[in-house]
């Protein structure tokens, strides 16, 4: 996708930020079977569509969570804890 065919909502965010939601999800099924792929923005917004991700817990050595704000310039999900 062309910067110029961004959708409305990517644009005015960072061109790498924008660039970064053409890859593509893994789509999956509520069984966890693969069942085709689509690009972040169209499985972020809209809808939503059910993908593969991850999550990363830090903890110290007592045992502490380390947090993390997303910064308010994201185009998914600003300002959220995670």
């Amino acid at each position: 996708m062309a910067n110029a065919d961004l959708p409305d909502m990517l644009e005015g965010h960072d061109q790498s930020q924008a660039e970064m939601m053409d890859e593509q999800c893994i789509l999956v099924d509520p069984d966890d079977q693969v069942i085709g792929s689509m690009s972040k923005v169209k499985c972020h917004f809209g809808e939503g569509n059910r993908h593969r991700a991850f999550s990363v817990l830090l903890f110290d050595s007592k045992d502490r969570l380390l947090l993390q704000r997303r910064s308010l310039d994201k185009i998914t999900f600003p300002g959220i804890w995670a």
